[in-house]
């Protein structure tokens, strides 16, 4: 089956560049853009969202600077529910689309996924064991599939541990529309770490036509737009500074399709529409 590079750049590490300390936008929007901390780069992830959608991206930046500055000890375990906390008001958390057992729901914290998935691809480029994570219930569109972790406290979280004999800190610049994670050690890997993905199986997606009568004759609007499904093949490499290289299988991810939905005017006939062949400019969870 062909890799999954058409969409592997939604999740390409990118150089974020050196940044302000601090950052101020619209409507008195500040973001927090730490230089980067002490020591030697060891790996870096950056992930997109849009900013209008404002409070998702406050979510998503809220989870997200709560990681910098973490520091892991040799061997020691982070998890990224404790750390971000309960999905609260009180911590900051805004009402914002989450997904609830394949649906999509308002929920407090919407959009904690994306500082999960950003870390946890960080995390496999820095050569850190992952102990826990899942995926999602569809193929997230601001990461590559197999690359995402899905959390929902006290239900699913992303577990990862520092392997290296000595400490690694957690630094994150979280801008506007963007966030990145980078991993700081004390010195140099002297091994390379990927996250090698490829589709076994894909299943694709259905349109279904929901009649709308306040909609005038032959219209219709994209409710919902479509995401095929995917059985994605997962497998760690490792490359030595010799030119040996490792590939550890990991558990494949499956994701289930998610049906396009069209509003439309009750003259519209089924299977006509043209809609869900575009994809409306948002992030899924």
């Amino acid at each position: 089956m062909k890799a999954l590079a058409l969409v592997a750049f939604a999740g390409a590490a990118m150089w974020a560049g050196e940044a302000a300390a601090r950052q101020s936008f619209d409507r008195g929007l500040t973001v927090f853009a730490p230089q980067p901390l002490p020591g030697v780069a060891l790996a870096e992830f950056t992930t997109r969202f849009k900013a209008e959608h404002e409070r998702r991206a406050h979510n998503v930046r809220q989870a997200a600077l709560r990681l910098h500055g973490l520091t892991l000890s040799p061997y020691e375990k982070l998890s990224y529910n404790r750390v971000v906390g309960p999905r609260d008001e009180h911590l900051g958390y805004r009402m914002a689309p989450a997904i609830d057992r394949g649906k999509y729901v308002d929920q407090s914290g919407g959009g904690v996924c994306q500082p999960s998935s950003t870390l946890h691809a960080a995390a496999v480029l820095g050569g850190l064991e992952i102990v826990e994570r899942y995926a999602h219930t569809w193929v997230p569109v601001y990461i590559a599939p197999g690359f995402d972790a899905s959390v929902s406290y006290g239900v699913k979280d992303l577990v990862i541990r520092n392997t290296h004999p000595f400490e690694v800190r957690v630094a994150v610049e979280a801008e506007a529309d963007r966030v990145t994670i980078r991993l700081f050690g004390e010195k140099a890997r002297n091994t390379y770490s990927d996250l090698r993905t490829e589709a076994r199986s894909q299943r694709s997606f259905k349109t279904v036509v929901v009649a709308d009568p306040t909609m005038g004759p032959g219209t219709e609007r994209l409710e919902l737009f479509g995401l095929d499904g995917y059985t994605v093949d997962r497998a760690v490499v490792t490359t030595h500074a010799s030119g040996r290289t490792h590939v550890r299988k990991v558990r494949d991810d499956v994701y289930i399709p998610r049906d396009a939905i069209i509003m439309a005017g009750e003259e519209l006939v089924p299977g006509e529409s043209a809609a869900a062949d575009t994809a409306p400019d948002f992030p899924t969870p």
